[in-house]
């Protein structure tokens, strides 16, 4: 009688775990989750800054890109001057490559189009992290269920089996949920969580000392002791701080600006630290 209820576990165990491996395979597939980033190609034609001095009010490159983590943008300046579209500066003849790491929407100062500004709407990528933990929570369930099958707490071996099974039936389940509203650990970027009362500037006025004012100046005007010789010179605060939103100066800082001087400070400044940066900017003006 037991053999025979172990052989019939055999088969329900193997019809589980190849249904929940195609469940798997059907859900990945359907989200895109191991779809390589994409390269997106926008190209500034020859003659565009004299069509932009003349007036012609035409669309040189599109409003909005769509783009999902990890997604690059590569933008051609085939025009006789430099350009900055977005987070980037492209200088005459040039090429720059950005890659976005963070989910969001980015409305962006542009030179080049007729609103004077480029939104990047950036699509969060789904993570295949869930989707592991709610397997490992599915074979924690079969094994509870095996546990108690074979016997519950009559033996021991069925005990531990039942005892693991639930275990791994919690942790998963909670992990699942967990990463699930919280997929990529700290979110991404959106409205600045901190409030820009005196100490939080204070904080900011400090940081910015001791990584900005060296090309951007003391005052903000572009032109401290480092910014002689560098192409494009850097940014007057002044007329550019207030062009973007926080979120955007928050990139900005993070990930630098790919075709300049302005280097990332991810690896430099917790998260944390770049908000009260940005709260210190916004007094600037």
């Amino acid at each position: 009688m037991r053999d025979s209820i172990q052989e019939h576990l055999i088969i329900v165990n193997a019809l589980f775990v190849l249904l929940l491996g195609l469940s798997a395979v059907i859900w990945a597939w359907q989200l895109d989750v191991f779809q390589s980033a994409s390269d997106l190609t926008a190209d500034i034609p020859l003659g565009s800054a004299l069509a932009i001095a003349n007036g012609e009010n035409h669309e040189i490159i599109p409003a909005e890109f769509s783009l999902r983590e990890g997604d690059r943008l590569i933008l051609n300046n085939q025009d006789i001057e430099g350009h900055r579209v977005g987070g980037l500066y492209v200088g005459p003849g040039s090429s720059v490559t950005a890659s976005f790491s963070d989910s969001g929407t980015f409305t962006y100062f542009c030179s080049v189009h007729p609103t004077g500004q480029t939104v990047f709407k950036v699509e969060e990528k789904p993570s295949i992290v869930p989707l592991a933990w709610s397997i490992f929570s599915a074979l924690g369930m079969l094994g509870l269920l095996n546990g108690i099958v074979l016997g519950g707490t009559a033996t021991a071996n069925s005990l531990v089996t039942m005892l693991v099974g639930a275990g791994a039936l919690t942790a998963g389940g909670f992990q699942a949920y967990a990463t699930l509203n919280n997929p990529s650990g700290e979110g991404p970027i959106g409205n600045n969580p901190i409030s820009p009362d005196a100490s939080s500037v204070s904080a900011g006025s400090v940081l910015y000392q001791q990584f900005c004012s060296t090309c951007h100046g003391v005052e903000g005007y572009g032109d401290g002791p480092l910014a002689v010789g560098l192409d494009p010179p850097p940014s007057d605060l002044f007329v550019h701080i207030p062009q973007h939103g926080d979120n955007v100066l928050y990139q900005m800082v993070q990930e630098g600006i790919p075709g300049s001087a302005m280097p990332p400070f991810k690896d430099a400044l917790e998260r944390e630290d770049i908000w009260h940066l940005v709260n210190y900017l916004r007094t600037i003006p």
